[in-house]
């Protein structure tokens, strides 16, 4: 899931750049052109946008460790579900995996996506997306396990449904947007061909 959520974020980053914003494109200019003072492709001056996404990766960097502070919360119990008995269970090895590994792990990658900001001159953004939607991905996959144990500890069965019901909801949602929007693949093939 985690992969699978950095992954579906890049496709959304790289979509809204080479289709709206042109950070990355060294020809056109950026949408933001119109309310900078200065261009980073036509001048010396220090991109907005740039400049915003130093802030955004540090912000989600301090904000990935949030679970690293909370008690873990262990738990074994039989529930029974349409008439068949289900064990539900979160034990401490897989909570320290989920809210003390990843939340760690989320922390670097936003953390190498600030230093990439930083250090790389030429189209910083273009690198740095790719930590940064992984670092996304170990982000929001253990904030919504943190929430859906501490909101229904008592209910595990919710828990699952709402797990599998939003994990749903995104995959639908990706169909949809790709039902509504079909020519969207075939006009980017299309360009790289020309």
């Amino acid at each position: 899931m985690i992969v699978g959520l950095g992954i579906i974020i890049l496709g959304f980053l790289i979509l809204i750049d080479n289709r709206i914003v042109f950070l990355t494109d060294k020809e056109r200019p950026c949408v933001m052109i119109r309310i900078c003072r200065q261009c980073i492709k036509k001048s010396d001056a220090a991109c907005g946008l740039e400049r915003l996404f130093l802030f955004a990766t540090l912000s989600l960097a301090i904000l990935n460790l949030m679970p690293l502070i909370s008690p873990l919360m262990p738990l074994q119990r039989e529930v029974i579900i349409f008439g068949s008995r289900v064990c539900q269970w979160s034990p401490e090895i897989l909570q320290i995996l989920e809210f003390r590994i990843y939340p760690l792990v989320g922390f670097i990658l936003f953390i190498a996506s600030f230093f990439i900001l930083l250090a790389i001159k030429e189209t910083p953004a273009r690198y740095a997306r790719y930590t940064f939607s992984l670092g996304m991905g170990f982000l929001f996959f253990p904030l919504f396990q943190y929430i859906l144990l501490h909101c229904y500890y008592d209910r595990m069965d919710w828990s699952a449904f709402w797990e599998e019901l939003t994990e749903l909801m995104l995959a639908s949602g990706i169909l949809i947007f790709l039902w509504v929007f079909p020519g969207l693949a075939k006009k980017q093939n299309e360009e790289k061909l020309c």
